[in-house]
C-alpha cells in the first residue's frame, strides 16, 4: 500500500510540473546581453514549432547543428553564415536537464521571413563558456550591448 501511496504521489508531482519561462531582463548578468549584435558564422538551422502536429508553428527556435525533429517541428529552414542576431530578451526556464536560459533575438540579413517570435535555447551546441554566452564557434559578437544611458543620448 506504501509503494503504491508514493506512486501515486510521484505521478501527481510529475503531473503538476508545467514549462515556465520567466523574464531575466532586467537581472545584472542578462542585461548585459541585451542588444548585443552576433554575426552567424557558419550555417545554422531554424526549427518553426508548434503545439501539436495539427498546428501552425508558434515560434522559431534556431540552433547549432545537431538540430532536432518530432512532430512538434513545423518547418526546418537553414539561416546561413553571415546572418546577424540581436539578443532582444533573456528567460529563464524551469528545465530540469539543460541550462536554464532562452534568449528572443531578432534576426536579419537572412532569408528568413516571419513574424514569429525567434528563440535562441542557450544549452548543447548554442551555448559558449558560461550559462549566458553564445558558442563562439558560431556566434560571433560584433557589437556589444549599448548601455539603456547611451541608447537614450543617440
Amino acid at each position: 500500500m506504501r509503494i503504491i501511496m508514493r506512486c501515486l504521489l510521484l505521478a501527481t508531482a510529475l503531473a503538476s510540473c508545467t514549462y515556465r519561462e520567466d523574464d531575466v531582463s532586467n537581472h545584472p548578468q542578462a542585461r548585459e546581453l541585451i542588444g548585443t549584435k552576433y554575426k552567424v558564422v557558419h550555417d545554422i538551422r531554424a526549427y518553426g514549432v508548434r503545439p501539436h502536429s495539427g498546428a501552425e508553428a508558434e515560434y522559431i527556435v534556431i540552433t547549432a547543428p545537431p538540430g532536432f525533429t518530432g512532430p512538434e517541428v513545423a518547418f526546418e529552414d537553414t539561416v546561413h553564415a553571415g546572418a546577424e542576431l540581436t539578443v532582444l530578451k533573456v528567460l529563464k526556464t524551469n528545465r530540469l536537464l539543460d541550462d536554464p536560459y532562452t534568449v528572443i533575438v531578432r534576426l536579419d540579413h537572412t532569408d528568413l521571413h516571419t513574424a514569429l517570435p525567434i528563440q535562441l535555447e542557450l544549452f548543447n551546441t548554442n551555448v559558449g563558456a558560461s550559462a549566458l554566452s553564445l558558442n563562439p564557434a558560431f556566434y560571433q559578437r560584433i557589437a556589444p550591448a549599448m548601455s539603456m544611458r547611451a541608447s537614450k543620448l543617440k
